[in-house]
């Protein structure tokens, strides 16, 4: 369905595919584009749009899966304010935290569980 949205419709309603009236069976107003051929105005503006839809299409798939631990991370960051956590000599394994609770903490820095029987089947 992407291919068909991407570079179908495009095509269609760029390219003068129809000489004459420009109408395609008489009534649809599609195939008469400015540009007949490849040429170098059509890569300039069209080709264009195209190659920057592709690289957006490249990437927006993967943008929420990388988003939320970013957003993950950020809150971890946030509960520290905004400083690593600092070990001084002599100290047990405290960690720098705003959270009163041990389940708070825990649920703040366990991350999500994997679904390796989806990844691996």
């Amino acid at each position: 369905m992407q291919f068909i949205n991407i570079a179908i419709v495009v095509l269609c309603v760029n390219f003068d595919f129809i000489q004459g009236d420009g109408l395609f069976l008489g009534f649809i107003p599609i195939f008469n584009g400015a540009y007949p051929d490849f040429t170098v105005s059509w890569y300039a503006k069209v080709g264009k749009t195209l190659c920057m839809t592709l690289l957006i299409a490249i990437f927006s798939p993967d943008a929420s899966k990388m988003a939320f631990p970013a957003l993950k991370l950020w809150s971890r960051m946030m509960d520290r304010g905004c400083c690593k956590p600092l070990k001084k000599e002599g100290e047990n394994d405290a960690i720098n935290t705003k959270k009163t609770f041990q389940y708070e903490v825990n649920e703040l820095y366990t991350g999500d569980q994997i679904s390796g029987h989806y990844v691996y089947a």
